[in-house]
């Protein structure tokens, strides 16, 4: 088995003490990958070094946040436990979806294009379909920027499956899009 232990997010020293948008994507699509190859490629585990004050988690004198790349890894990690489900994939954008006991379908979809600043709408159909009219709890990391200084505003909303199991799910620029139903 191998276990990949280092993420190549570089030092937040180099990236003005701070990691930003571009490092949540990053996150993102890493985590997406090494979820659906880790079974061909015999991967047991993703550990990330040092997640407090490097990278995942600041903390500092009066309290501690989540950084872009410590909230990506919570949506992720919904993700756990969950049986992986065949998920089509879609230019510019990485799509998760896994099962889960009681029948909690999760979708994370993660936008990688960077040279397009506009929402793009994404539809998805589930196999095997979920009820028409099922309601979809959405959290979406959407980016503030994309330089430096970036983060990600947590936006909450709904979705309802359409007619054969279709979600469609608005994907802002350069954010990661969470959509669970059961």
């Amino acid at each position: 088995a191998i276990s990949a232990d280092e993420w190549g997010l570089g030092p937040p020293w180099e990236v003005a003490g701070n990691f930003s948008v571009a490092h949540g994507i990053y996150a993102a699509a890493f985590l997406g990958v090494v979820t659906r190859i880790a079974p061909e490629v015999k991967l047991l585990a993703t550990n990330y070094f040092e997640p407090v004050n490097e990278g995942a988690v600041y903390v500092g004198p009066y309290g501690a946040a989540l950084t872009t790349v410590g909230e990506v890894m919570a949506l992720y990690a919904d993700h756990a436990g969950g049986a992986r489900l065949n998920a089509t994939q879609h230019e510019d954008f990485d799509v998760l979806a896994t099962l889960h006991d009681g029948g909690k379908t999760l979708i994370t979809v993660a936008s990688l294009n960077a040279e397009d600043w506009r929402s793009r709408t994404l539809t998805l159909t589930l196999d095997p379909p979920p009820p028409t009219g099922t309601a979809a709890a959405v959290v979406t990391l959407e980016a503030t920027g994309f330089d430096e200084r970036s983060t990600f505003a947590r936006v909450v909303s709904s979705a309802v499956v359409g007619e054969k199991g279709a979600l469609a799910l608005t994907v802002p620029p350069f954010s990661v899009v969470s959509a669970s139903m059961k």
